[in-house]
């Protein structure tokens, strides 16, 4: 059953709506001292992707990112879990698409 994080959504977008979803397991994760956080999906990023943020370099994260979304995404990765990332717009400087929201398997 998938976990929804809605409080992650209101706190890290202007709105709860993504403009699209990615899903797969999380086989690379990234996260800095500044509190930014990021990943990469076993599965090939579609072309939204690469719309929503022309520099993008298959990263998905965020670098203001709540504790629980940093806790979710830690955990799925440790379980080897399937999730879905609502993407909202960029971030890192166009970099990363921005992680809006995560459901966990």
């Amino acid at each position: 059953m998938r976990t929804l994080l809605p409080i992650a959504a209101l706190l890290f977008s202007g709105s709860a709506l993504a403009s699209f979803e990615m899903s797969g397991k999380i086989i690379r994760l990234f996260a800095s001292e500044t509190g930014s956080i990021a990943v990469r999906l076993d599965k090939n990023y579609n072309d939204s992707a690469r719309q929503e943020c022309p520099g993008f370099n298959g990263w998905a994260g965020n670098v203001s990112a709540d504790p629980i979304l940093k806790s979710t995404l830690l955990a799925a990765h440790a379980a080897k879990t399937n999730v879905t990332l609502s993407i909202s717009g960029c971030t890192a400087g166009g970099a990363w698409v921005k992680i809006a929201a995560v459901y966990s398997d």
